[in-house]
């Protein structure tokens, strides 16, 4: 049956779980599962093209929340990210199955009266491949603040990571983004961004690439 050789089946699945048992914390919880594979012809064979793959992902994140009066509120979140690809190509799946655990600590504390924000983090992220295992630690840092009655917005964040390869120091990568808004009146706003990436790397080699935006809204009515 020729029709067969194009037959292909996904199986998709998730699943959401919040709990707020009161509103200082709570924890959510996401999972998703995406399958694919493409049924055989007239005639099983090996074939290195034919998709046959299970992605698999589950995120939990614990929350907690402190308010101080009205004039200070302090977040903190923990994100647990696993995610698992399991290639069932019996030709591919040496190379095509890959794990990956990621763990995030932030934080941010907003100052309703003085118009500005704090936030910080750490994290720590680790991806196993048939080829190697890339493993970085960064901490990340930034400052909002708020100018004439929040018609000026500023927002600086850093983020350093340091890299490992195969648990062998590789180099390191720096992050850093600006970006400002201005609006005028009830119908104008402009807005600018700037994004700078420094990869330093062993393996990979080193790269700098920089990216800058600059925007314009106009309200009809």
């Amino acid at each position: 049956d020729s029709k067969k050789t194009e037959t292909t089946k996904r199986f998709v699945g998730s699943g959401n779980l919040s709990i707020n048992p009161s509103a200082v914390w709570g924890i959510d919880m996401n999972y998703n599962n995406f399958g694919i594979w493409q049924l055989d012809g007239t005639m099983k064979i090996n074939d290195s093209v034919r998709i046959r793959q299970i992605n698999q992902t589950l995120v939990i994140t614990p929350h907690f929340t402190i308010t101080v009066d009205t004039s200070a509120v302090h977040n903190f979140t923990l994100t647990a990210t696993v995610n698992d690809v399991n290639d069932r190509n019996i030709v591919t799946k040496e190379f095509g199955n890959m794990k990956a655990m990621m763990f995030a600590l932030n934080h941010t504390s907003s100052f309703s009266k003085r118009g500005n924000s704090i936030n910080s983090g750490l994290n720590y992220n680790n991806i196993r491949t048939a080829a190697l295992i890339n493993t970085q630690l960064g901490a990340t840092i930034g400052y909002t603040q708020a100018f004439f009655k929040e018609k000026l917005n500023t927002t600086f964040n850093i983020n350093f990571n340091k890299s490992l390869i195969d648990h062998k120091a590789d180099g390191s990568i720096l992050n850093g983004t600006a970006n400002l808004s201005l609006t005028i009146g009830k119908r104008q706003s402009f807005s600018f961004s700037l994004n700078i990436i420094r990869t330093g790397s062993k393996q990979f080699g080193d790269y700098v690439e920089t990216t800058g935006t600059v925007g314009y809204n106009l309200r009809l009515k």
